[in-house]
């Protein structure tokens, strides 16, 4: 094992590079450090900016790399070398998001400055400058093919724009709230939104047109999902109850409820079949959306579910509580198949691994452990964080754990040997 020093604050964000070789990690000390995550080495320091990162993306391009900052700029890096290739200059305020378009051909950036930015990210310059929110953006999304970006804002506002002329293409108004939320449906011709105004709406993107508003629930819209198909979406609210729309007609098709608290996690099952959601009540409710009833109720815990999520098959449902504990249940029976205990403090995050043999767990005790998610036994305790463990990440290929804890470090953890590769300290 080794201890990889550098960053001295926060790390705010991680992410694996496309082919899970290395891991970029920013942080408030003003860099960006690119890790080997098989090695445990860090391969370079990438220094430039004069203030916090607030986010690091990997392009596609294997070796291209975009950080932003509070100091108003967007960097690209050669990830390979250390070097900037391009400092992207023009926002005026903290530029708080970033996206890439699918190709990697574009690069996204949205600012405090009310603007959003496209830019060549082969050659530095700014393609276009999309202006028109007078207030802070709240969310961005490419389409699927690059022609076209939704943007969000508090002023109640939703624009797309030609992300070729900087023009906006249309400018969706409705919503009488601040916009915290937009996604496009699964195969691009939908956007849905939702607001503080307590609706959601979907929108077409070519016409402009409000296709369906949802009104129904009566307080703040906590949650907003497509199904996988996009043929439905699920919302929760502090209400208590959970609604399934008819994204076309606007129509609610099921409102499900039985839930005695507000609800503060959904997910759908993969084939679209089954909801699960968890609520501050302490229970889980799967609701099969054939019928609008539920199937089983997952009872059994002394606090709130903190996380929900279901298993590749949809079989098994991983569920973490205030309780400190994990359990995993067998969604068809409502049965507590294994039931993980053993950390001391609230459990942050849980992932399973990517075959799905494994489940990790995050938490406030400082700790992370890997489970048989079968049997419910514990593999392994890895220990060395001295603070929370506030997320974790599976490699894509399951052999490797990254950890980020409020001590400033992340961690880089084989899960073949089931030892630590490296220790990266800020």
């Amino acid at each position: 094992m080794s201890t990889l020093k550098g960053h001295n604050d926060w790390v705010r964000s991680i992410a694996w590079s496309q082919d899970g070789s290395r891991l970029a990690s920013a942080s408030n000390d003003k860099t960006v450090r690119i890790w080997d995550s098989i090695a445990g080495q860090s391969v370079s320091t990438l220094k430039g900016h004069s203030g916090w990162i607030t986010s690091v993306a990997w392009s596609q391009e294997k070796n291209c790399l975009a950080s932003a900052s509070n100091d108003n700029t967007v960097r690209i890096w050669d990830s390979t070398t250390g070097q900037s290739v391009s400092i992207l200059n023009g926002h005026s305020s903290w530029v708080t998001l970033i996206a890439w378009s699918q190709g990697g051909s574009q690069l996204a950036s949205a600012s405090d400055d009310n603007t959003i930015r496209i830019w060549d990210p082969a050659t530095g310059q700014c393609m276009s400058t999309l202006k028109g929110h007078s207030h802070w953006i709240r969310s961005i999304a490419w389409s699927q093919d690059g022609s076209q970006l939704v943007s969000a804002s508090n002023n109640k506002i939703v624009r797309i724009w030609d992300t070729t002329t900087g023009q906006s293409v249309s400018i969706f108004e409705g919503h009488c709230g601040s916009v915290n939320s937009i996604t496009w449906s699964p195969d691009g011709s939908r956007v849905a939104s939702a607001s503080d105004d307590k609706t959601i709406r979907v929108w077409h993107p070519v016409t402009s047109q409000s296709e369906s508003s949802f009104e129904g629930h009566g307080e703040l819209i906590n949650l907003i999902y497509w199904s996988p198909d996009g043929s439905r979406l699920a919302s929760a609210s502090d209400k208590k109850t959970l609604r399934i729309w008819d994204p076309t007609t606007g129509q609610s098709i099921l409102t499900l409820k039985g839930h005695s608290g507000p609800v503060l996690s959904i997910a759908w099952s993969h084939d679209g079949s089954r909801l699960a959601s968890a609520s501050f009540d302490k229970t889980v409710r799967i609701w099969h959306l054939a019928t609008g009833k539920t199937i089983s109720t997952l009872k059994g815990y002394w606090d709130w579910v903190t996380f929900i999520t279901w298993s590749q098959d949809g079989k098994r449902l991983t569920l973490a509580s205030g309780s400190k504990t994990i359990t995993i249940w067998d969604s068809a029976t409502g049965q507590s198949v294994s039931s993980f205990e053993g950390h001391s403090g609230l459990v942050r995050s849980i992932a399973w691994s990517p075959d799905g043999s494994r489940v990790a767990s995050a938490s406030d005790d400082k700790t992370i452990r890997i489970w048989d998610p079968t049997t419910g036994q514990r593999l392994l305790t890895l220990e060395g964080h001295s603070d929370s463990v506030i997320l974790i990440v599976w490699s894509p290929d399951g052999s490797r754990l990254a950890s980020a804890s409020d001590d400033k470090t992340v961690r880089i953890w084989d899960q073949t040997a089931f030892q630590s590769l490296s220790i990266i300290l800020s």
